[in-house]
C-alpha cells in the first residue's frame, strides 16, 4: 500500500520536474494554471493536498494528461551526454558539429557543440521557414550570421539570428561554441 506521504512526495517531485524541464518558473507555471504561487509552492514541497480541479490546471499547464503527474515512469529523466559522446559531422570546410540534443517532432530543438577551425568559412543554406539560430561562442572569434548581417562574436557574446536565410560561420583564430537551432511548429499541426 502507498502511503499518501509517498504519493505527496512522488506528485511534488513530477510537478517539479515537468515545471524545470519546460523551463518554467514557480510563478509563471502558477499564473499559466490559475493557481496562487503559495499553493503551487507547498504542492512541490510535498505540503499540499491539492483538489482534482487543481491538479487539472497544474497537468494543463504543463501540457501533460493528469496522470502523468502521478507515474514516476513518466518523469522528465536526465539526459547526459560526456564530451567523447555524441554524433559528430564534419564539413568540407572544417565545421565540425556534436549533437548534444535533438528533441521534440513537430516544434523541433536542437543542439550543438560547433567548432570552426581557424580560417575555414563555412555557408549553410536556409533552414526550413520560421527556424531560428542562437549561437554562444565560448572561446576564440566566430563571424556568424546571415549574409550581410555577420556579427563577431568573442568568448562570452551570444546572437540570435533567422536561419531561414542563406548564413555563414567563420573564424580567423578558431572558435568553439553551442549552437541551438530552433524550429516552429508545423503549420496545421497541433504541438
Amino acid at each position: 500500500m502507498v502511503s499518501l506521504h509517498t504519493t505527496s512526495n512522488l506528485l511534488a517531485q513530477s510537478i517539479r520536474a515537468h515545471r524545470e524541464s519546460r523551463g518554467l518558473s514557480m510563478g509563471a507555471l502558477a499564473e499559466k494554471a490559475g493557481i496562487a504561487k503559495t499553493s503551487l509552492s507547498k504542492i512541490e514541497a510535498g505540503q499540499g493536498n491539492p483538489s482534482l480541479e487543481v491538479l487539472c490546471r497544474i497537468a494543463s499547464a504543463l501540457s501533460v494528461p493528469v496522470g502523468d503527474l502521478f507515474a514516476k515512469e513518466n518523469q522528465p529523466q536526465l539526459y547526459l551526454v560526456r564530451k567523447d559522446e555524441g554524433r559528430v559531422a564534419v564539413s568540407d570546410s572544417g565545421l565540425r558539429i556534436r549533437t548534444l540534443l535533438v528533441e521534440g517532432r513537430n516544434q523541433r530543438t536542437e543542439i550543438y557543440e560547433m567548432l570552426v577551425p581557424a580560417g575555414a568559412t563555412y555557408h549553410s543554406l536556409a533552414h526550413a521557414p520560421g527556424c531560428e539560430e542562437f549561437v554562444v561562442c565560448s572561446e576564440g572569434d566566430l563571424r556568424l550570421g546571415p549574409e550581410g548581417q555577420e556579427v563577431l562574436l568573442q568568448p562570452g557574446d551570444a546572437v540570435r539570428f533567422p536561419g531561414d536565410l542563406p548564413h555563414s560561420y567563420s573564424s580567423n583564430t578558431g572558435a568553439c561554441s553551442t549552437l541551438i537551432m530552433h524550429y516552429p511548429p508545423a503549420a496545421g499541426i497541433s504541438r
